[in-house]
């Protein structure tokens, strides 16, 4: 169904007088600033909702379950006369 990718699968996105469409379904998770904390890509057209928790359970175990490592800390340099 795709000239470049022989994966990809037609979906319907549920809208009358609208195309068919082809490809994957990408969710990216960013934080205010923009940055981007996960992102996922699924093959054809799964549902929205179900999706949600796995994200937040995916953010909340990378960053608000680590504690930081002792190395990560920034470094304060003594000046040098």
């Amino acid at each position: 169904m795709s000239l470049h990718d022989g994966d990809a699968d037609p979906f319907a996105k549920g809208q009358l007088g609208k195309p068919v469409q082809f490809g994957y379904k990408a969710q990216v998770v960013d934080n205010d600033d923009g940055i981007v904390l996960d992102h996922t890509l699924h093959q054809g057209n799964p549902a929205d909702a179900p999706q949600l928790a796995p994200a937040v359970e995916t953010c909340h175990r990378r960053y608000l379950t680590q504690t930081p490592d002792r190395n990560s800390r920034p470094r304060l340099r003594r000046g040098t006369r």
